[in-house]
């Protein structure tokens, strides 16, 4: 977001009212759905938009009848610019939200359904560029990211054990090896928002 964008977003949103956190959001006339995912697994997760300022939004969340913002506490925690929203995977589908939310780097989150608890998973990051790779076995999940920082390592590696509280962050000059993972190429639609 630029300087210009960032000051916009700022003067439009002291002349929004003061918003509730996320557990009382408040949903506007002009919440728009964006995609429905469904896991192929037993769930299914859709996400939405709405207060629209200046090429920004507040993305939100729906599960089981329940909106949450993407980001918990107050619902600018949930405003995001340059957001890209995608399904992916074939038999089983993971839910990809990434952009510029709360900070200058991209930021994002990655669902994944297990049914054996009927919960979505979630992992997430915030890193200069957007993950490239998701590598998939049934306990685990990783996300490959290009490395545009000043850290040692032409890699970022993201990964969650299925269950586990903490999402664990490596750098590495290689990439993860692909035996035995399903290995998926993230893409990125041009023109993001």
């Amino acid at each position: 977001m630029s300087f210009k964008q960032f000051l916009s977003c700022l003067i439009f949103s002291c002349l929004l009212p003061a918003t509730a956190s996320a557990a009382n959001l408040r949903l506007s006339p002009d919440l728009k759905e964006i995609i429905e995912c469904d896991s192929g697994t037993g769930g299914k997760i859709t996400v939405l938009r709405h207060h629209e300022i200046y090429h920004t939004h507040v993305y939100v969340l729906r599960q089981h009848g329940k909106t949450a913002g993407v980001y918990p506490g107050e619902e600018d925690n949930s405003r995001g610019s340059l957001v890209s929203v995608q399904c992916l995977g074939s038999k089983e589908r993971l839910l990809l939200i990434s952009g510029e939310f709360t900070s200058n780097y991209m930021q994002g989150l990655l669902f994944r359904y297990q049914p054996a608890r009927k919960k979505w998973e979630r992992l997430e990051f915030a890193e200069r560029e957007r993950a490239s790779l998701l590598y998939l076995k049934p306990e685990q999940m990783r996300l490959v990211i290009p490395n545009g920082g000043y850290e040692a390592g032409k890699y970022i590696v993201v990964r969650k054990f299925n269950g586990k509280a903490r999402d664990k962050r490596k750098l590495s000059d290689d990439m993860p090896k692909a035996r035995g993972w399903q290995v998926l190429p993230i893409q990125y639609p041009g023109g993001l928002e």
